[in-house]
C-alpha cells in the first residue's frame, strides 16, 4: 500500500514567491555575514558593493548604516564568474559555494544549509499567508502578533528548527497559528521536583489551567495507575515532545508508573515566537506555559535546565519585591514583570548520571508557569512584541508608523514616547540594581493604548537575567540559591545587554525600516534615543557613578556575533554546555556617532 504524504500549503511553493523569498534570505545572509565580517565587502561606487571570494565576485546595491551594517537590495544580486554575470536568488547554492572558501567545515556547511532550507520553507509560508496592512497588524493582540513575525532578525538560520517535520511545522509554529491542546502527565515525586511561589500548589495550578472537571478526570486516571497527589505531581508537556522524546527516552519510567499520561486539557493554545512557549487563547488571562521541545533552533536545543526551572519562582518573588521597593520602576514606569511563578523538572535516571552528557538530554522534561500579558493589561491596552516593530504590512507601512497614526501623532513624536517607555526601565534595572535583562524582540513587549506607548513588559527571567559581579546593595537580598544559579559577569560585559539585545537586535532593524519607509532618518532616530537616555540620567543625578560604570556613551563597543558561532566557533557540536557568542572588532556607538559627525561639520 503506498504511503500517504502530508499535504502541502500550495501557496508557499509557487515559483515566483519562492524566488522572491529566496532573494530576501540571500540578501539577509549577505547583510549579516558582512556585519559579522565573515567576508569583506568593498565599495565600488555609491550604493554599489562587491564581495570577492575564490575568484568569483558578488555584486549588489546596498545602503550602509551606522553599525557598519548594510541594507541590501535583494533584487539586484549578481554573480560574476569567468566574465559572465548571473543573477542570484538561491541562498543555499550561495552558501554551498562560498562557505568552503571561507574555511567552514563540510559537516557544518551541510547542517547550516539544512537549517537554511527549513528557514526558507518558513519564509515562503509567511509570505504566502501575509495579508494584513500595517494598520491591521497594529490592531492585533500580542498573541496574534507573535504569529505575524518572521523570526530572529539577526540569525540567518532564524527558523532552522531541526527536529520538526513538515506536519509538525504546520501544527506547532507561530506563523501558522494553528491552535493546539496541551498534554498533561503525572510524574513521580521520586523523579520530579516542583517549586512554586508561596501559596501556590501544583494541584492549584493544574486546576487553574484545566478546570475542576478535567482535574477530577486526571485524578481518576492517576488512581487507575496506582498513584495519587501524595505520590505524583502533574505537569504539562508539549505534544511534540511527548511523541518525539518522552515516549522513547522515558519508556521504562512510563512502564514503571513514574510517568502517567493523563490526557489533553480542553483549552487551546498558540505558540509564541520561541515555538515552545504557549499562550492560552481560550482564556488569555491564564498562565502561559513554557515547555521543552528538543529542537535545535537559533543556536540551542530548546529544553529547560533543571536548576533554572526550580529557581524561577524564588527569583520571581524577589523581583516582585524589588519592583515594589523601587518607586521609579513601579510608579513612574509602571513596569510589568511577567513572573515565572512555578517550575518543574524531571530527572532522567541514566543521562543525569553521565558527566559531560549533551545538555539537551538532561533538559527534556520540565516546564514553567509564566504570567500572561493579558492578566496585567488595563482596559483599552494591548501588547506589541518589540519584534513586531521590525515589520511592515502588505501596504509597506511599518507597524510603528501605523501605531503613531492611530495615536494621532507623528512618527518622531511616537518614537520619543517609545524610547522613554523602553530604555529607562531596562537601563535602571542595570544601573540601579546590577541586573541585566535581555530585552530583545521576544522578551520585551510594548504596551499601548490607542496606539500610544504606555509601559513595558519584560519576561524570561531565569534564562536571561544576569547579575553584575560588583556588589550592589540594592541586590544584596537576592537569595543565595538564586544567586548561585544566575550568571554573574563584569559591568563592561553587562552593558552589552542594552547595546546588543536592545540597540543592535531591535533598534538597528527598526531604524533601517523607518528610514526607508517612514521618512525618519537614522540620525533622527538615534538622536531621539540619545535624548531619552539623557532625560533618564538627568532624573537621577545621584547615580552618576553608576552611569560611569555602565557607560552608554563610549565611542564604540564590541561587535557581538551570532552567525559566527554556528559557522566557526561551535558549529553543531553536541556539547554539555550551550554555546556562547563571539566578538569581532568594534562598532560605532550611534548615541554619539552622529554627534561627533555634527561637531566635525
Amino acid at each position: 500500500m503506498p504511503m500517504r504524504h502530508n499535504p502541502v500549503f500550495a501557496g508557499a511553493f509557487s515559483r515566483e514567491l519562492w524566488q522572491q523569498v529566496s532573494r530576501r534570505l540571500l540578501g539577509k545572509i549577505i547583510e549579516e555575514f558582512a556585519y559579522e565580517r565573515i567576508f569583506d565587502v568593498q565599495k565600488e561606487k555609491p550604493s554599489h558593493y562587491r564581495i570577492d571570494i575564490g575568484g568569483t565576485a558578488y555584486r549588489f546595491k546596498a545602503k550602509r548604516y551606522v553599525f557598519d551594517n548594510l541594507s541590501v537590495d535583494p533584487d539586484g544580486i549578481v554573480m560574476t564568474k569567468e566574465g559572465i554575470d548571473t543573477p542570484l536568488h538561491d541562498p543555499l547554492a550561495f552558501c554551498a559555494e562560498v562557505l568552503p572558501e571561507l574555511g567552514v567545515k563540510p559537516m557544518t556547511i551541510a547542517h547550516f544549509i539544512k537549517e537554511l532550507g527549513n528557514t526558507l520553507v518558513s519564509d515562503a509560508h509567511i509570505a504566502a499567508r501575509a495579508t494584513k496592512t500595517g494598520a491591521e497588524l497594529a490592531g492585533q493582540d500580542d498573541i496574534r502578533l507573535e504569529g505575524e513575525t518572521t523570526g530572529h532578525p539577526w540569525v540567518t538560520v532564524s527558523k532552522g528548527r531541526i527536529g520538526l517535520g513538515y506536519s509538525d511545522y504546520l501544527a506547532y509554529t507561530p506563523e501558522n497559528q494553528t491552535p493546539t491542546e496541551v498534554l498533561w502527565l503525572a510524574v513521580s515525586k521520586d523523579r520530579a521536583s516542583f517549586i512554586a511561589e508561596q501559596d501556590l500548589t501544583n494541584e492549584g495550578l493544574v486546576r487553574d489551567a484545566v478546570g475542576e472537571a478535567r482535574l477530577e478526570a486526571f485524578r481518576a486516571t492517576l488512581a487507575d495507575h496506582g498513584g495519587s497527589a501524595a505520590t505524583h505531581h502533574m505537569m504539562p508537556v508539549h505534544p511534540w515532545q511527548w511523541d518525539h522524546m518522552i515516549v522513547s527516552h522515558f519508556a521504562a519510567d512510563i512502564a514503571a508508573g513514574h510517568i502517567v499520561l493523563l490526557g489533553y486539557g480542553d483549552d487551546q493554545y498558540l505558540p509564541q515566537q520561541s515555538v515552545r512557549t504557549l499562550s492560552n487563547i481560550s482564556h488569555p488571562e491564564k498562565s502561559t506555559l513554557k515547555l521543552c521541545m528538543t529542537i535545535l533552533n537559533t543556536a540551542v536545543y530548546r529544553g529547560i535546565p533543571g536548576k533554572r526551572a526550580l529557581t524561577a519562582a524564588p527569583l520571581t518573588t524577589w523581583l516582585d519585591e524589588l519592583l515594589g521597593r523601587d518607586r521609579f520602576l513601579s510608579g513612574e514606569c509602571r513596569l510589568v514583570l511577567l513572573g515565572e511563578r512555578a517550575g518543574m523538572h524531571y530527572v532522567h535516571p541514566q543521562f543525569s548520571t553521565i558527566d559531560g552528557a549533551p545538555y539537551q538530554l538532561n533538559e527534556m522534561l520540565g516546564c514553567l508557569w509564566r504570567d500572561s500579558l493579558a492578566g496585567h493589561l488595563k482596559p483599552g491596552e494591548s501588547g506589541v512584541p518589540l519584534a513586531a516593530l521590525l515589520h511592515a504590512g502588505t501596504d509597506g507601512k511599518p507597524v510603528a508608523q501605523a501605531l503613531a497614526e492611530k495615536a494621532g501623532i507623528s512618527v518622531p513624536e511616537w518614537l520619543a514616547l517609545f524610547f522613554d517607555i523602553v530604555i529607562p526601565p531596562v537601563f535602571h534595572l542595570l544601573a540601579k540594581h546590577g541586573l541585566a535583562f535581555s530585552a530583545h524582540g521576544q522578551n520585551a513587549t510594548l504596551i499601548v493604548k490607542d496606539g500610544r506607548p504606555e509601559r513595558l513588559a519584560l519576561r524570561d527571567f531565569i534564562d536571561d537575567v544576569i547579575l553584575c559581579d560588583e556588589e550592589f546593595p540594592e541586590s544584596a537580598s537576592l537569595p543565595e540559591e538564586v544567586r548561585s544559579v544566575l550568571l554573574c559577569l563584569p559591568a563592561d560585559f553587562l552593558i552589552h545587554f542594552i547595546q546588543t539585545t536592545l540597540f543592535i537586535c531591535v533598534f538597528r532593524y527598526m531604524s533601517v525600516l523607518l528610514d526607508q519607509r517612514s521618512g525618519v532618518s537614522e540620525s533622527a532616530f538615534w538622536a531621539l534615543a540619545r535624548e531619552s537616555v539623557l532625560r533618564y540620567q538627568k532624573r537621577f543625578p545621584d547615580m552618576a557613578s553608576r552611569f560611569s560604570t555602565f557607560d552608554l556613551f563610549g565611542d564604540e563597543y564590541p561587535r557581538l556575533c551570532l552567525n559566527r558561532v554556528r559557522l566557526f566557533t561551535h558549529g553543531y557540536a553536541d556539547d554539555d554546555e550551550r554555546p556562547v557568542p563571539d566578538f569581532q572588532g568594534m562598532v560605532d556607538n550611534p548615541l554619539v556617532a552622529f554627534e561627533r559627525h555634527s561637531d566635525a561639520a
